[in-house]
């Protein structure tokens, strides 16, 4: 079966066609292919953005366009199995971007292009990569000692884990979040689909009158339309303090 996530030519992806256990399999292809084609460019005797920085940025393309819909997928369509997958995938793209910009072969090949004397000839944009390049390489600790590397690449990966962890807490404490209401006069102001809206989540749970979420388009209606200033006051304290010790879900 083909693997949707390694279609390039895909001007937007086929979601329909994506399945969970094709996205490990993808990421590693791509994070394979991306380490063989890196050492590659790397044996060169001589660099400069088109021999070496334009087909990295190539790669880079391929891995960040399969990236983005796994990631969009984990914000929308978020559930157990794909957060298995997720926080698998994290660990392994992390450490493969922190090796990358504490490979000190790779930041001197960057660092030819950007002093050399064709730098000038380049167009802003390639510049502007190649200067934040030589920045993100001394940000990831290129210049570290050995040790100081291997700490720093531990200290990355907790805390894509500890982020990963806590954008799941938001996300339930989100979907947690019910607010009912079947006194018609408090809607006043809102928009009709964010009502139909609400009318459809309150029959699935087998509730009359309407249930509002705290998905950002609901927020956000609630907010710039509701003429119920208690209503509004309500959704704000619930979206300020989410996922925390304070506010409706505190402390769960």
């Amino acid at each position: 079966m083909t693997n949707a996530l390694l279609d390039v030519h895909a001007t937007l992806p086929d979601f329909n066609a994506i399945k969970v256990d094709q996205i490990k399999p993808a990421l590693d292809e791509i994070l394979k292919d991306n380490r063989e084609a890196i050492a590659a460019l790397l044996t060169q005797t001589d660099f400069s953005w088109s021999n070496f920085m334009a087909p990295l940025e190539a790669l880079e393309a391929r891995l960040d366009h399969m990236w983005s819909t796994v990631e969009h997928l984990h914000a929308v369509k978020n559930d157990e199995a794909i957060r298995a997958v997720y926080a698998v995938c994290i660990a392994d793209l992390t450490a493969y971007h922190t090796e990358n910009y504490q490979n000190e072969a790779l930041y001197l090949a960057v660092k030819h292009i950007a002093e050399s004397d064709a730098f000038e000839a380049l167009n802003p944009a390639q510049q502007k990569i190649l200067q934040d390049e030589l920045r993100d390489f001394k940000l990831a600790g290129v210049h570290l000692k050995a040790k100081d590397k291997k700490r720093f690449a531990r200290l990355q990966a907790d805390y894509v884990q500890l982020t990963t962890q806590f954008e799941n807490h938001v996300l339930d404490a989100t979907h947690d979040f019910q607010c009912h209401i079947t006194d018609e006069s408090r809607l006043k102001g809102l928009p009709q689909a964010t009502l139909d809206q609400a009318k459809k989540t309150a029959e699935s749970n087998d509730k009359p009158g309407w249930v509002f979420s705290l998905d950002f388009p609901v927020f956000h209606a609630i907010m710039q339309f509701a003429d119920d200033a208690d209503l509004r006051q309500t959704f704000y304290e619930a979206y300020c303090t989410n996922a925390s010790d304070q506010g409706p879900g505190k402390g769960q």
